[in-house]
């Protein structure tokens, strides 16, 4: 039979909250991860001469020599220097929370009932009479304490997955997102800023 661990009792809410909000600065961080990735690998820093203007973006240059049909079918190579943004060819790490599942074992300890909803205003008269709706009623207020889980038996080897002091066990599946709007469009602007120079060999 699980124990209860010794610390005061706190809302259910609160232990739920405070994991959800865990789960949600984990999103925050991600996103920020992915902005900072494409600010220092994508893009340089503005120059010395004009500090506050736009960054510039990172290009990707490479040589080769390219074999082409000249006049009279006469082969003739050159070599060709190809620039591209170097964002078009590296993959953004584009990642999102897709599902948590969160277990808590928690005892409830105490209640609070809240409190009893006002009475219903009375219609004015001349008013045509319509259905009434119930009051609004809060929820129940749960105090609870988390669990330890029971101890084995000896000799009983450990389960796969043992549950920590609390109980609290959340699994995480992050996958990668489609790319914003936004990123589409720049991603499409890097790509045509795709140049070749040619020179003859």
């Amino acid at each position: 039979m699980a124990e209860p661990v010794s610390g005061t009792a706190r809302l259910i809410e609160d232990y739920l909250g405070s994991t959800l909000g865990s789960l949600v600065k984990a999103q925050g961080l991600l996103s920020s991860q992915l902005a900072e990735f494409i600010e220092r690998v994508g893009f340089e820093p503005p120059g010395e001469d004009d500090p506050e203007g736009p960054l510039r973006a990172r290009t990707f240059s490479f040589a080769f020599d390219r074999t082409d049909v000249g006049e009279g079918d006469e082969l003739v190579t050159r070599r060709v220097t190809a620039s591209l943004p170097l964002l078009s060819i590296v993959s953004l790490p584009s990642l999102a929370i897709d599902a948590a599942d969160i277990q808590m074992d928690l005892r409830i300890v105490a209640t609070e009932a809240p409190p009893e909803p006002p009475e219903p205003e009375p219609r004015p008269p001349g008013r045509p009479g319509g259905p009434l709706l119930p009051p609004v009623r809060p929820p129940l207020r749960m105090w609870a304490i988390p669990l330890r889980p029971a101890p084995l038996p000896p000799g009983r080897p450990p389960p796969a997955d043992p549950a920590t002091v609390g109980s609290i066990r959340v699994s995480v599946t992050l996958k990668r997102l489609d790319l914003p709007l936004g990123l589409e469009r720049v991603e499409r602007l890097l790509n045509e800023g795709y140049r070749e120079e040619i020179d003859e060999a």
